[in-house]
């Protein structure tokens, strides 16, 4: 996609600028492939300094993960915070250093530059994402992406499945149990061979693609007043159990020891995978030059209804920047609709007024044709809990889930022991 900044945005964009002394901005996002980072950091960046020549912006890149808050927090106890920080979705970054803070009210910048801003533009889910506790820290850089099913359409066909998941989902035939059998016919053993050639479906025991399944099950992982963990409930664990059941009873997804170092996007272009989950936002990126045709779908929906996890990035202003108007003057042009078009991501926009021009894009696209789905997993979406202390709990959960992954402890062990770290971590915070 091709779209260039709007005569009148490039009006105000230099009247800013000339407002602004000379500056050096530094700017941290985590480590993405270097395709993502040219589209999505690089890219935006060298654009906006030819537009602002008095402004220079350093990018800083760190490792993804728990480890990236860790250096900011370093860097900011250092004296030496980056002037613009790139955090990742609700349940990351952004509470941890709002509630410490270490990030900048961005409501009295929106309001004085509303104008430029637009933030009736937005939709109103893209405002609060960024918001903690009634402050408004960060601005959307990022569609609001959800969990998506996609498929090998291949593959299936291979396997003799009759009906793709979408036309299963659009039939009203897309139950869990549906889903198991799909799973299950699509992972195939050649003659005389213990291991399959082909896996059906890639299970998921990140928090990510697993909480989905607990939420579709009625369980939770928190209660409402993020006091105490809910893993133990019967309906949490019956949906790990649900996963636990497709790994090791039905032997649907590769296990562990097969997986090696294979990403689960390397596993899927191989062709030998059926089904797995990604976000809607990397799809078309991700799976474009593979050899296969390939489609997505929703989740199967599980005993209480359809609940996908959504994802989504912030961008915030250092409390503590000593260039803030400089910073600021590079988030209005980070979030800004042509900005956001040129980073071609495939799933919906934050802002109403790019709709059509990202709806043109996407329908000129190969794959995916099922781009009917995308507003429809935004309705069905749920974030993972807004908590300071999420960095805990991300890393506590792949302790306990990898004994689900390698089928050495019941789900209900796991569950029960998880639930207990994590009302440890609860208690800390509210220590």
């Amino acid at each position: 996609m091709t779209s260039s900044t709007p005569a009148s945005s490039r009006a105000t964009a230099s009247q800013l600028a000339r407002s602004i002394k000379t500056a050096a901005i530094t700017f941290m996002h985590w480590q993405v492939t270097s395709q993502e980072l040219k589209r999505t950091v690089y890219g935006p960046a060298t654009q906006f300094e030819h537009a602002h020549s008095n402004i220079h912006v350093s990018v800083i890149i760190a490792p993804a993960g728990p480890s990236y808050v860790e250096k900011l927090l370093t860097m900011i106890a250092g004296g030496v915070p980056p002037d613009v920080i790139g955090l990742g979705g609700p349940a990351a970054g952004l509470p941890v250093l709002a509630s410490k803070g270490a990030l900048a009210d961005l409501g009295p910048l929106i309001d004085r530059d509303a104008k430029v801003v637009q933030p009736h533009d937005f939709y109103p889910q893209a405002l609060q994402v960024g918001q903690w506790q009634g402050k408004q820290y960060g601005l959307i850089i990022s569609p609001l992406s959800t969990a998506v099913l996609v498929y090998n359409v291949d593959a299936l066909q291979k396997a003799g499945v009759s009906q793709t998941p979408a036309q299963m989902y659009d039939a009203g035939k897309w139950t869990w149990n549906d889903f198991a059998t799909v799973a299950r016919q699509a992972t195939m053993r050649e003659s005389g061979s213990s291991m399959p050639s082909q896996y059906g479906f890639l299970v998921p025991f990140d928090i990510q693609g697993g909480m989905s399944f607990v939420w579709e099950a009625g369980g939770h992982l928190l209660n409402p007043q993020r006091t105490k963990c809910l893993l133990d409930t019967a309906q949490s664990i019956q949906g790990l159990q649900f996963l636990f059941d497709l790994q090791h009873k039905e032997q649907v997804g590769p296990p562990p020891a097969l997986q090696g170092s294979a990403s689960p996007f390397g596993q899927f272009t191989s062709g030998r995978l059926a089904m797995t989950i990604n976000w809607a936002h990397q799809v078309a990126i991700t799976y474009g030059p593979v050899h296969f045709a390939w489609d997505i779908a929703p989740l199967p929906v599980g005993p209480q209804g359809e609940i996908v996890n959504d994802n989504f990035n912030n961008i915030a202003l250092s409390a503590k920047s000593k260039h803030a108007e400089a910073a600021w003057s590079f988030i209005k042009y980070m979030t800004s609709g042509p900005v956001y078009l040129e980073k071609e991501h495939t799933a919906l926009p934050p802002r109403r007024s790019v709709y059509q021009a990202w709806l043109k894009w996407m329908q000129g696209l190969p794959r995916p044709k099922n781009i009917q789905y995308l507003a429809l997993l935004r309705k069905h979406s749920r974030s993972l809990p807004y908590l300071p202390v999420w960095p805990q709990i991300n890393v506590t959960w792949p302790k306990w889930t990898s004994y689900l992954a390698d089928g050495t402890r019941s789900p209900t062990t796991v569950a029960r022991s998880l639930t207990s770290a994590i009302d440890v971590i609860l208690k800390q915070q509210s220590a």
